[in-house]
């Protein structure tokens, strides 16, 4: 084949692909990794047949007319239910073939082969453990369950959607014994009103995800992040705080920096409410 499309001094390249001068150039002719393979003789059904055959044969190493390391059922004895239809021409039909990183969900690790055997042996766990899996993959970045629309949302909510209860807002008397206890906390104005920001900052608006909602930067990735060192510590005492306040942690975070700005406010002769 030619260079990389990006490469190739002819534009519509780009949009075309590698230039390939093996018979027409594409179908049966594509030139490709150099691994041929055929996992399944129903490619477009939902079935369990791809570990169906992991576990039914044995396999021997071969190399693809390229060269490329595979493996085949030993000795190409095949029944003739498991042989797939040729994805390019019509009427044949062509032994199916793993790659390495297939058989090692049989023989690689004992756990991943424990998995396999579950799913093989109850067809209604695996689809519903795949379902979840792709649901999760396609779903992730979507943001909270707020954002979702449509009759196929799911009711069950889910650990990933990291559900955060609806607030309750604190009452007056939490108010003033959390006052009173971050006056004796020994934590400074600074400290608080930057731990605040901080848990503000860890939103993002591309999927609606952190925030000061559920405490975010108390937990992982967010305590993490090395721009969050410098108050780590103070959320290390305000959690300690927290168990005795009667609110949250997320709302003792943003009242503890929003009573540090009034407070500093009031000093300085400015009195206001945040």
């Amino acid at each position: 084949v030619g260079p990389e499309p990006e490469a190739n001094d002819k534009l519509e390249s780009v949009g075309l692909g590698w230039e390939n001068s093996q018979g027409k150039g594409n179908a049966e002719d594509t030139i490709s990794s150099g691994l041929e393979v055929t996992w399944t003789p129903n490619p477009i059904r939902w079935d369990n047949d791809y570990l169906r055959l992991i576990y039914k044969y044995e396999w021997e190493l071969e190399e693809s007319p390229a060269g490329a390391k595979q493996w085949r059922p030993v000795n190409d004895e095949v029944y003739p239910e498991d042989a797939a239809p040729h994805a390019h021409i019509g009427g044949q039909t062509v032994i199916p073939r793993m790659l390495t990183t297939d058989l090692a969900l049989r023989f690689g690790d004992e756990e991943y082969d424990r998995i396999c055997q579950k799913f093989l042996a109850d067809f209604d766990y695996f689809t519903d453990v795949f379902a979840r899996a792709w649901f999760k993959l396609t779903h992730r970045d979507m943001g909270p369950r707020a954002r979702y629309h449509g009759p196929e949302v799911p009711a069950e909510v889910l650990i990933w959607q990291d559900p955060v209860e609806p607030g309750v807002a604190p009452t007056v008397l939490q108010k003033q014994m959390a006052r009173i206890m971050l006056d004796n906390a020994g934590l400074t104005t600074t400290e608080l009103v930057h731990a605040a920001w901080a848990s503000a900052a860890t939103y993002r608006n591309t999927d609606k995800r952190g925030g000061a909602n559920g405490a975010r930067i108390a937990l992982e990735p967010q305590k993490s992040w090395p721009v969050h060192a410098a108050v780590a510590g103070t959320i290390e005492k305000l959690k300690q705080l927290q168990p005795d306040s009667g609110m949250s942690l997320a709302d003792l975070i943003v009242f503890a920096g929003t009573n540090a700005i009034e407070d500093a406010a009031r000093k300085g002769g400015v009195p206001v409410v945040v």
